[in-house]
Parts: structure tokens; C-alpha cells; sequence
């Protein structure tokens, strides 16, 4: 029952790649540094990879250390949505105030925000980091699924069906899903989750034919929908992270730093993408570099996200799951 350390310290790691892509490469394409950064992180955005690879493991740990399926939707929903409203507050509020061209959004939109399904309605997101958290639900409630079938004992074949589904419809090959299935089956996302399933099958129950055989499908279709080689070397180097965490061999990066920014990396993801922005155009607009600028709006996001941590997720993830408790 012990907590895999690593999984945090890595899931820190993720949401600092994402956070420095968004800082210099996407900046530069959307608004543009008026100098070179020293250096641009293109790569930090398969961050989210990572984020989809470590819910499958977790995910998964979750249900089976749950008793009922009403607690595990508690908890959820306590782990999520206090800091999720807390982001749309802090960020609809410093977008509205300081102006971001592109990013604005009417009260309205950030209202239905709240919801966290609101892609579902065809709604904007107040904060384009959003669209993973639709991924997400989708993902819990399928996971909820197996659970209420009792599927969760042969979860990997459940996989290898998801799997081959998206396999069959990607190539066009005997079945055309429809898009509203796709949609609901987040087919674009099944490997990831199913690469992190399948990584705490092989701590919990150890090696099989089967188990392997869903890493190499699953890494097989990845290969096939995104050739590219830097995308191809994140996975991989995602799946060995797995491999050696499996082996209790990357404890090394569990040190202190690193498992504190795990602990607020959600917020930290949530919050840093337009309040960002808005801090690096008003520091490079009165003439700091851009280093100093992205600098400055890393701080400026950590700090953000150390406060929301502190003050909105525990206490208010705290106080649903105390409600809860005293109405059970």
C-alpha cells in the first residue's frame, strides 16, 4: 500500500516538459520572443503521454483498493475539481484584467468550464491545457465500467479488445467506428492507458505473454499514427521510467524537489499555460529578455500552484471526502 514515489517525482518531471514547451517553443509560434532563447523545448509537450501512461497504473490501483465504485467516484471528483475551479477562477480573472489576444472567454464559457465535460457541449475552454481532462473522465468512467462488470481481474483482455478496436477503425480495416464512439472511446489515447495498465499488472502480478504482447501492440500503433522519432523516443523512454520503476531502480529521482512538484503538479498544469503568457508579454514588452521573462513566469506559476495546493486541492479534496464519510 505504499506510495510509489517515483510515480510522483516523474509525474513533476511531465508538467515541467509541458510548462517549458508552452514557455518557449509554443509562445514563440503564438506571439513570438523578440530574441532567441537559449533553448526551446519542443519535446516537453509529450509531457502529457506521460500523464495519460501514469493514470492507466494509477487508475487501475485505484479501483482495486476501492470498495465500491460511489467511493472511488468520490474521491475522484475530490482529487479534481477543487483546484480545477480554483484554475478557472485565477485564470478567466487574469485573462479578463491583463487581456490575452486569442485566449479571451465570456463569463458564460468559464461557467460551463466548471463542469470539466464541457467539450462534450461545444464549449471553448478557458485554458487550452483543458482538453485532457475530457480525456480523463472519459477514461475513469470506462475503468468504472470493468469495474461494475467485475471485469477488473481480466483487465488485460478488456485491453486488448480496446486495442484492437482502435486498430481496426485507425487503418479502416472491417469496422468504421462512429465519431460520437471514437469520441467516447478516446480510441487517439487508448495505448497510453493501456501501456500503464498493463506496467502495474506486471509489478502486481509479474510477467506474462499476454502483458508483453499489449506493450508491443500498443508501442506497434504508436509507431504506425506518430512516425516521428522525437515522439517515438519519448514513449520509449516513458516505458523503460516504467520498467526500472517496476525494478526499484529509479529511486534516484525521488528526492525532495522533485516528489514536492509532483505533489503540485496538477494545479501546477492547470494553472501555468495563459497566466504564463500574460506574465511573459508584459515582462518582454517592457524590454527584459526572454530567458529572465520565462524565468520569471516558471516562478510566478510554481508559486501559484504551491498556493492552490496548499489552500483549494488538499482542504477542499479533504472536505468532500469528510461529507462523504459522514453521509455513508
Amino acid at each position: 500500500s505504499a506510495r510509489i514515489e517515483a510515480l510522483d517525482a516523474l509525474r513533476g518531471l511531465g508538467c515541467l516538459g509541458v510548462l517549458f514547451y508552452h514557455y518557449t517553443t509554443r509562445y514563440d509560434q503564438i506571439y513570438g520572443h523578440p530574441a532567441p532563447l537559449p533553448l526551446s523545448i519542443p519535446a516537453g509537450r509529450y509531457g502529457v503521454l506521460l500523464f495519460f501512461m501514469i493514470s492507466g497504473f494509477v487508475i487501475l490501483m485505484s479501483l482495486e483498493r476501492t470498495p465500491t465504485i460511489l467511493e472511488f467516484a468520490v474521491k475522484r471528483l475530490a482529487r479534481l475539481y477543487p483546484a480545477y475551479w480554483a484554475a478557472i477562477a485565477l485564470t478567466f480573472s487574469a485573462v479578463a484584467t491583463f487581456g490575452l489576444p486569442g485566449r479571451e472567454v465570456k463569463l458564460s464559457v468559464a461557467l460551463l468550464n466548471g463542469l470539466m465535460f464541457h467539450p462534450l457541449l461545444r464549449v471553448a475552454n478557458v485554458d487550452g491545457v483543458y482538453w485532457t481532462l475530457m480525456v480523463e473522465l472519459i477514461f475513469y468512467v470506462l475503468m468504472a465500467g470493468l469495474y461494475l462488470l467485475r471485469a477488473l481481474p481480466k483487465v488485460e483482455w478488456a485491453m486488448a479488445l480496446w486495442l484492437l478496436v482502435n486498430t481496426l477503425e485507425n487503418f479502416n480495416l472491417l469496422i468504421e467506428v462512429p465519431e460520437v464512439a471514437e469520441r467516447w472511446l478516446i480510441l487517439p489515447y487508448a495505448h497510453l492507458f493501456v501501456m500503464g495498465i498493463v506496467f502495474y499488472r506486471l509489478r502486481q502480478q509479474g510477467s506474462s505473454w499476454l502483458r508483453y504482447g499489449l506493450l508491443a501492440a500498443s508501442l506497434a500503433y504508436h509507431l504506425s499514427v506518430a512516425p516521428e522519432p522525437d515522439k517515438l523516443v519519448a514513449v520509449l523512454l516513458f516505458m523503460g521510467a516504467f520498467f526500472l520503476i517496476n525494478a526499484g531502480r529509479l529511486e534516484a529521482i525521488s528526492v525532495p524537489p522533485l516528489l514536492w512538484l509532483g505533489a503540485i503538479s496538477y494545479p501546477l498544469y492547470l494553472l501555468h499555460q495563459n497566466i504564463g503568457y500574460i506574465v511573459i508579454r508584459a515582462l518582454e514588452g517592457w524590454g527584459v529578455l526572454p530567458a529572465v521573462s520565462v524565468g520569471v513566469a516558471t516562478g510566478v506559476a510554481i508559486a501559484l500552484a504551491a498556493v492552490v495546493t496548499a489552500m483549494v486541492e488538499r482542504p477542499g479534496g479533504q472536505w468532500v471526502v469528510g461529507v462523504y464519510e459522514r453521509v455513508r
